[in-house]
């Protein structure tokens, strides 16, 4: 994996070095990381801009549960789940419920 593009302060495109070059959307502020998407989808979309961070320290922040999955490549264990505070919709991985990621 590797960080490269960033939104503001705390969202992160990072890249999965898969063949079919997927991509996640890391909210480092609330641990939220969304499905993978196609990077050029998600960059085409605009508003990213280079990362120039350190990119060690964002991977480190990634969830363990996101590590796992992505190293054995089954994005299905991501999962969809409802949250009031960020809109209608927060993806999670299913390692945690909604209530015990917001505690």
């Amino acid at each position: 994996m590797r960080v490269i593009a960033q939104r503001g302060e705390n969202d992160f495109l990072i890249d999965l070095e898969d063949e079919n070059h997927n991509a996640i959307v890391f909210d480092a502020d609330d641990g939220t990381a969304y499905p993978p998407f196609y990077i050029e989808s998600i960059l085409a979309r605009g508003y990213w801009e280079d990362f120039n961070g350190n990119e060690d320290e964002i991977i480190l922040k990634l969830p363990k549960e996101v590590h796992k999955i992505v190293e054995e490549r089954d994005y299905k264990q991501f999962s969809f789940s409802k949250s009031g505070d960020r809109g209608p919709i927060v993806v999670r991985t299913t390692s945690k419920s909604p209530e015990e990621v917001h505690e």
